[in-house]
């Protein structure tokens, strides 16, 4: 409750405090009595010296509610202001990958995969276009299983833009596994439409094959890796333009085939994103990690290890500079629900996002029938601020990266394993960024979309 937290680095411990983002060096033998509890004249000397509080007083964060809109500001945006929809097309497919979200329904014998119809389809479109007259653009997401599957629902539903909004024809994004790609109609669809996708590749073929089979037990790297060659040499442009890797990333991928080949990635200019495990595949994983030999390797030898890490960077730099003195916090700062990341199941259910667990009734916020219900969505962010109170004793509140999703469903070990990202955070800043004027030069004209 003291909203503080002493930060040993290599170069030195220092004293962060929460409370106004302020990190201090403290000196060795300070820093020793403060760990064991013994405050001497040195410790009034150093606080006061530095315009430091006294740590030793208790204090907490007032969580604030987050509720960016009066109930009336918030019909009107829900009506002009929404800009994206992904429509979960299937939930078939055609790999069996090993932390998959829907692996649990793959399972169940007695579970009926679903497949989203073309009435479903086309009016969760027509809500999207409906209320969207404020939005510059407007994101049409397919997404699955392999949404691939459906390329006849895909089809219909560009088809349907062009026909019904030609004055506003929607961007479209799609996750894949690449598999389907070998189909030359599919390629052709996608470039002559500019979809915008991420492929599912975890790496070098041993890392992707460990996890990413198919119906059969075979791998599936070589095929997903050749037809992404082939998209690049049927159109260059195209691919550098819309094709960005997907990758879930383990520490059981820690070695150097697999940090070489996100180097190679990195420098081929194709944009780059990690996934987060979900919590069946994280005790599977702890099983395997005992079973890994992992190579001892200098991860800063690597390109791709430095964009990540400084991007990471930008928001340590900025939160760590920005000294203002307040005991408010909003944990996360969370997006707008209803605006950007409406999922739609393929019975036309609005969920908050695809991340959140869609069989938790706390994340159904509307129908594509009847549009976002401004009740339920009042009632997540009322059960948001009521779960986050548990933030007010946490001194890595203010820089804690999280969601929605997070929040409501995060358990005592999700929040250690926060505050142990945040501990990272400001040791790798202090260590590696503080002090180097080229690399905050780099994090200052560094923009994040």
């Amino acid at each position: 409750m003291f909203l503080s937290k002493i930060i040993e680095t290599n170069v030195g411990d220092y004293i962060y405090d929460a409370v106004n983002n302020k990190i201090i060096h403290l000196p060795g033998d300070l820093s020793c009595e403060m760990k064991s509890g013994v405050f001497s004249e040195q410790y009034s000397e150093f606080i006061n010296r530095n315009g430091l509080r006294d740590f030793r007083n208790p204090m907490e964060f007032s969580i604030l509610r987050y509720k960016p809109y009066s109930d009336d500001e918030f019909k009107k945006v829900l009506n002009r202001s929404v800009n994206s929809i992904t429509l979960c097309v299937t939930e078939n497919c055609n790999l069996r990958c090993e932390y998959c979200c829907y692996m649990e329904k793959y399972l169940d014998s007695n579970y009926k995969l679903k497949n989203m119809t073309k009435e479903v389809a086309f009016k969760a479109i027509d809500f999207l276009m409906g209320n969207s007259s404020d939005s510059n653009v407007a994101y049409v997401s397919f997404y699955g299983g392999e949404p691939f599957l459906r390329f006849d629902l895909i089809k219909s539903c560009v088809e349907y833009c062009k026909e019904k909004y030609p004055f506003k024809i929607p961007s479209y994004n799609l996750t894949t596994n690449g598999l389907l790609f070998e189909n030359d109609d599919i390629v052709e669809f996608v470039i002559r439409n500019k979809f915008h996708m991420l492929v599912s590749i975890d790496g070098t073929k041993r890392s992707h094959d460990e996890h990413r089979k198919d119906l059969f037990n075979k791998p599936s790297f070589d095929k997903v890796f050749k037809n992404l060659v082939k998209i690049y040499k049927k159109d260059p442009s195209f691919f550098k333009r819309s094709i960005g890797i997907s990758a879930v990333t383990t520490s059981i991928n820690r070695c150097k085939s697999q940090y070489a080949f996100w180097d190679m990635i990195c420098k081929s200019n194709i944009n780059f994103a990690t996934s987060k495990l979900t919590e069946p595949f994280k005790k599977i994983l702890n099983e395997k990690l005992q079973s890994h030999l992992q190579d001892q390797i200098d991860e800063t030898e690597f390109e791709f290890f430095k964009e990540n890490i400084l991007e990471s960077m930008k928001i340590y730099h900025e939160g760590l500079n920005n000294e203002i003195e307040t005991t408010e916090v909003c944990p996360g700062g969370f997006c707008i629900p209803g605006i950007r990341r409406n999922f739609v199941t393929p019975e036309g259910q609005i969920i908050v996002c695809e991340r959140v667990d869609e069989r938790n009734e706390t994340f159904t916020i509307g129908d594509i029938y009847n549009g976002i219900d401004l009740d339920k969505l009042n009632k997540l962010l009322d059960i948001t601020f009521e779960k986050s109170q548990k933030c007010k004793s946490c001194w890595a509140a203010k820089l804690a990266s999280f969601c929605f999703k997070d929040i409501v469903d995060s358990s005592a070990e999700y929040c250690k394993e926060c505050s142990q990202e945040v501990y990272a955070g400001i040791k790798y800043y202090i260590e590696e960024v503080k002090d180097k004027r080229e690399i905050i030069t780099y994090l200052e004209n560094m923009s994040i979309e």
